[in-house]
C-alpha cells in the first residue's frame, strides 16, 4: 500500500484510474475529510455512486468483515 501526501493523492486521482479501495488516515481531521472528499469527487466524475465507509476511530477494526466486503 502506497502512502501519499494529500497533494499527491489529488494529482493521482486526476491522472490515474481509481483504485478499488482507499484507506484514508491521519492526525489532522480536516486533511482526512478533504482527502475523502477528493476521492468521492473523482468517483462521481467517473460515474461511480456506490461506496462503503468503515469508521474505525478509537476501536480495533474487524478486518475480517472488511475483507469479506471486498470479496462480495
Amino acid at each position: 500500500m502506497a502512502e501519499l501526501k494529500p497533494g499527491d493523492l489529488v494529482s493521482r486521482l486526476a491522472s490515474e484510474p481509481l483504485k478499488p479501495a482507499y484507506l484514508i488516515a491521519g492526525p489532522e481531521t480536516l486533511v482526512v475529510l478533504e482527502c475523502a472528499d477528493a476521492v468521492r469527487a473523482a468517483a462521481r466524475a467517473q460515474g461511480i455512486g456506490d461506496r462503503e465507509v468503515y469508521d474505525i476511530e478509537g476501536r480495533v477494526p474487524d478486518w475480517d468483515s472488511v475483507a469479506a466486503a471486498f470479496q462480495a
